[in-house]
C-alpha cells in the first residue's frame, strides 16, 4: 500500500484493485490520524445527522457499518444503501452505486464505486476504490449533489 498527499487530501493506493476496502481503511488509520476535534462521532444509534442538498436528514447504519450512496433501480440488490433519488440525484449525475460510506475504528471513511461524475471531498476528486477519511465539518459532493457533514 502506497500513500501520498494530493491537493492536500492524503490517498491511499494499492497495488492491485482486488485489495479489501477494510485492509484499505486499516492502512488509512494507521497513517493518518484525526485530532479528537475532528472525527466524526457516530450517534448510539448509529446515526450520523447530515445536509443533503441543504436538508436535514439522518444516515443510519441499521445492518452494518458500511452505508451505499447512490440511486435505487430495479433488479438493484445492494442492501444497506441510501437512495438519493428524493433529492434530484439523476440530474445531479449520481450513479446508482456511487460511493460507499464506512465506519470503522471510531472513523467515517468515504470510498468512490468508480462512479461516472465522481466523488469529491472539499472540492478535491476522489480515486475509485480508495478510502478517505471524512472530517467534521467536510462537504462531500457526488457529482453535484452536496452532503455537508456539520462540525459537531
Amino acid at each position: 500500500m502506497l500513500s501520498n498527499v494530493r491537493d492536500g487530501i492524503k490517498v491511499f493506493q494499492t497495488e492491485r484493485r482486488t485489495d479489501s476496502i477494510e485492509e484499505n481503511i486499516l492502512e488509512a488509520v494507521r497513517e493518518q490520524s484525526l485530532e479528537e476535534e475532528d472525527a466524526i462521532k457516530i450517534g448510539e444509534s448509529n446515526t450520523i445527522q447530515v445536509l443533503i442538498a441543504g436538508q436535514p436528514r439522518m444516515l443510519e447504519f441499521i445492518n452494518s457499518d458500511t452505508l451505499t450512496l447512490g440511486r435505487e433501480y430495479m433488479y438493484h440488490t445492494v442492501t444497506d444503501m441510501l437512495d438519493l433519488d428524493d433529492y434530484d440525484a439523476v440530474n445531479a449525475g449520481v450513479s446508482r452505486s456511487h460511493c460507499r460510506l464506512t465506519f470503522k475504528w471510531g472513523q467515517l471513511f468515504v470510498t468512490d464505486l468508480d462512479s461516472t461524475n465522481g466523488t469529491y471531498i472539499d472540492d478535491k476528486r476522489l480515486q475509485p476504490f480508495q478510502p478517505y477519511i471524512i472530517k467534521s465539518g467536510a462537504i462531500l459532493r457526488l457529482g453535484k449533489l452536496s452532503i455537508s457533514f456539520p462540525v459537531q
